[in-house]
């Protein structure tokens, strides 16, 4: 398999659906080209005899659920930044 460079039409067509400025559209272009170039080179890696994971560690990565006691509203709200009637206050996103 050979990456063909990304051209700057490609990038465009990213490029709109991230809202990048059309000004970053070629520095983009190489850096994708090199990230797919990278890719490719894994690609060549031989795996055979290597078991397919869905995590980096042994057994499936779940913890068994367990009924423990919840934090108590001033233990929760003791690192927060800002707290207004015993809740997280945060900065409105509108």
């Amino acid at each position: 398999m050979s990456i063909t460079p990304l051209t700057k039409d490609d990038v465009k067509k990213v490029a709109a659906l991230a809202r990048l400025a059309e000004t970053e559209t070629e520095t983009y272009a190489h850096q994708l080209t090199k990230i797919l170039a990278h890719v490719e080179n894994l690609s060549r890696v031989d795996t055979t005899g290597v078991e397919p994971t869905a995590g980096g560690s042994e057994g499936d990565g779940a913890r068994e659920d367990a009924v423990k006691e919840s934090l108590h509203q001033a233990t929760a709200l003791s690192n927060a930044p800002q707290a207004e009637k015993g809740c997280f206050k945060v900065p409105q996103v509108v």
